[in-house]
């Protein structure tokens, strides 16, 4: 139970978007709503936070004709963002975000899928990962933290070697330069900045992409450039 609760310390659950996009209305995912998976056409509708039962159920429709899942979702626990994310890389899914994909969806799934679609209104967001440090009140919890994200550090590097991203784009946001906006939920990357990170083959709409700017009440700041050091 101490492991659970540790695991949900480090869940991806950000606030439901103020500003939807324009998914299709089955492709909706709210906070508390159970999620939601199911086959249309030659795509996977995925559709709420990441849990291991939904994971199992992409698996299960997973068959030679499918081609991309579209997913809207506020995220989970990290491991299950990754389970998720190697069924996409894998299988060579498109990944298509319909209203929004946050924290251990923008970490781990988004980056995995051969073409990375946006639509005008969907929302990326990242906030942070495996790599940021965590301090705990209790020694006991802490205890139980260090094994737990000892194994999941270890797992993320090989994923993110695999997929041909730098891990670092789940931590870029928490950077000193960005002190200033500190008080924002999380951060989304520019086109150009996801590139420098290894997101290759985001297809962007006519148009361009607008993504809202504020999760509810609070500021979603954009990474417009990112260096990275050799």
């Amino acid at each position: 139970m101490l492991l659970l609760a540790v695991a949900l310390l480090l869940s991806a659950c950000a606030p439901r978007p103020h500003d939807r996009g324009e998914a299709p209305p089955a492709a909706s995912a709210s906070a508390d709503a159970p999620t939601r998976v199911y086959k249309d056409g030659d795509t996977i509708v995925y559709a709420g936070p990441l849990s291991d039962a939904a994971n199992q159920q992409v698996a299960a429709l997973l068959d030679a004709r499918t081609a991309t899942l579209r997913i809207s979702s506020r995220g989970g626990e990290i491991l299950l963002g990754m389970d998720l994310g190697e069924l996409v890389f894998s299988h060579r899914l498109d990944v298509e975000v319909a209203e929004h994909c946050l924290s251990s969806c923008a970490n781990y799934v988004f980056p995995a899928g051969r073409r990375k679609i946006l639509g005008r209104r969907s929302q990326l967001g990242w906030h942070g990962g495996a790599l940021q440090p965590m301090r705990f009140d209790d020694a006991q919890t802490q205890a139980a933290y260090e094994p737990y994200i000892g194994a999941a550090r270890q797992r993320k590097q090989a994923y993110f070697e695999r997929i041909g991203v730098s891990p670092l784009s789940t931590v870029y946001g928490q950077r000193d330069e960005f002190e200033v906006q500190r008080h924002c939920v999380g951060w989304d990357y520019s086109p150009a900045a996801m590139a420098a990170l290894g997101m290759r083959d985001v297809v962007l709409p006519e148009g361009g992409w607008q993504p809202g700017r504020t999760f509810e009440s609070r500021c979603l700041f954009r990474v417009e450039t990112v260096t990275l050091s050799r």
